[in-house]
């Protein structure tokens, strides 16, 4: 948090406000370390062209905790590639709610970028070329298709469970199946 005059007043842990309106809140790098994994993240996945899933059990093994302290999960991966403020742009008006209703996505061109909102800490082009490849993994596969890849997985295991779900080759995440069918439960119905 910074003054009027842009002289620092305090640390913001998470959580914490502002209390003054003439006060302003300036964004800062995390630690050295957490740069560093985020560099690693991207270099995995561009450059190595490693899964979620490998990246993710290459820092649960190193012992890397996530921003939280937990471990790192498959989600969390895809997430932090398409994460623009690692390039310094803040992105701004992702979401939006009118005044008793419920929370909307507001689609991309809507989007308002911050450019040089912060230090950048991971180059331009490699983020430009794991966006690339992020699109390329994004497969549209009909609502039917997907329900006939869980039945035959289901025939194949024996059991359905998210973990099953998210290491086979071939089928969705799991948070797709809750996108496009409500709750994991409604797919499972409708494939018996």
């Amino acid at each position: 948090m910074v003054d009027e005059g842009e002289h620092p007043k305090a640390l913001l842990e998470k959580g914490q406000f502002k209390a003054l309106q003439s006060d302003r809140v300036r964004l800062q790098h995390g630690s050295v370390e957490e740069a560093g994994v985020i560099r690693e993240i991207f270099d995995q996945f561009v450059n190595c062209r490693k899964s979620y899933s490998d990246i993710s059990r290459q820092l649960n093994d190193a012992g890397i905790a996530n921003h939280n302290g937990r471990p790192w999960t498959d989600g969390m991966i895809p997430t932090i590639l398409g994460n623009e403020s690692y390039i310094g742009k803040i992105v701004y008006n992702r979401t939006s709610r009118r005044l008793g209703q419920k929370l909307v996505k507001n689609p991309d061109n809507a989007w308002v970028r911050g450019a040089a909102a912060i230090e950048p800490i991971v180059d331009e082009g490699i983020f430009a070329r794991a966006q690339k490849l992020l699109a390329a993994r994004r497969v549209e596969i009909p609502e039917e298709e997907m329900l006939s890849r869980l039945r035959l997985t289901l025939r194949r295991r024996g059991k359905l469970n998210s973990h099953i779900i998210n290491t086979t080759l071939g089928l969705n995440h799991v948070s797709s199946y809750v996108t496009h069918f409500g709750w994991l439960r409604k797919a499972y119905a409708l494939i018996g």
